[in-house]
């Protein structure tokens, strides 16, 4: 997302681009929501803080501004149903004002106007050592891939098992699938 933020503002100021090629619209301001913003001191817990970047995000919206929306796991410090009905309102919001959005989630089931993406994840056929911590980087490829459904790619599951994780773990895990 940083990455995404990084081109479109070099975009925008004239500057190359470093991609082969790219169709960058024009925007009026880049908004992000990532990382943790709590604040102590003004009592506001991750959650809270969240929400309110988001509030001010949809109320520029609201107000006309074309912005590049860039958000990191919305509602991800609290529970899974309203968060991903938070994650859901926030995408049918953006959609009726036609924004342009990134948005990362562990949430399935998010709508079905919006793209899927995910890591194409761990090359499999490649591994021919013993995986451990300091090189299972060298089995997994972090480029993005289109997806139609919302069937569980077992990816964290497989990593577990790379790294000898307890077989409990893993094989009650599979039970919950």
């Amino acid at each position: 997302l940083k990455t995404l933020g990084l081109v479109q503002n070099m975009a925008q100021m004239g500057f190359y681009i470093p991609a082969i090629e790219g169709k960058i619209q024009l925007v009026d301001e880049i908004c992000l929501s990532i990382g943790d913003t709590q604040s102590l001191e003004e009592g506001l817990s991750s959650f809270a803080a969240e929400m309110l970047e988001i509030d001010r995000i949809v109320k520029k919206i609201k107000k006309g501004v074309r912005p590049l929306v860039l958000i990191d796991e919305l509602a991800r410090t609290t529970n899974p149903q309203e968060g991903r009905a938070l994650l859901k309102s926030v995408i049918t919001i953006l959609n009726n004002y036609f924004i342009e959005s990134v948005i990362t989630t562990h949430y399935d089931q998010v709508g079905e106007d919006v793209v899927k993406l995910r890591v194409k994840g761990i090359k499999k056929t490649e591994i021919e050592e013993d995986v451990n911590c300091k090189n299972i980087e060298d089995y997994i490829d972090y480029s993005l891939i289109e997806v139609d459904d919302d069937s569980v790619p077992e990816e964290a599951l497989t990593i577990g098992k790379l790294l000898k994780i307890d077989e409990d773990i893993i094989n009650n895990a599979y039970k919950y699938l």
